[in-house]
């Protein structure tokens, strides 16, 4: 396997090698694993969300708030090349998203 992102006009497609695996979608999630950095989910913001929501919730069910706590999502725009070292460096998603976090002014 060969995943990569490509930017296709102002969106985002999933190649495996040569061939496209999505439609081109306007923006990337990730969840990943804060502590690890590890990437656990990426592609189309809804299905994201939805796997994000539904392991979160079955990691609480059974009592690990902690584990639950450090699966994180973030959606948007990103850097093409920052998003496929995200899917071919391990751990790299943790470095990538402690940057976003840093980028975010505080509320």
């Amino acid at each position: 396997m060969d995943l990569h992102y490509r930017k296709i006009d102002e969106g985002y497609q999933l190649y495996d090698g040569a061939e496209p695996r999505t439609p081109v979608l306007p923006e990337i999630a990730i969840a990943l694993d804060k502590p690890s950095g590890t990437l656990h989910k990426h592609g189309a913001r809804e299905n994201v969300s939805n796997w994000y929501a539904a392991t979160r919730g079955r990691l609480l069910i059974a009592g690990l708030t902690e584990m639950a706590n450090d699966l994180v999502m973030v959606s948007g725009r990103f850097d093409v090349e920052e998003l496929n070292r995200c899917l071919s460096t391990s751990g790299y998603a943790g470095r990538f998203f402690a940057r976003l976090s840093a980028e975010v002014p505080e509320k």
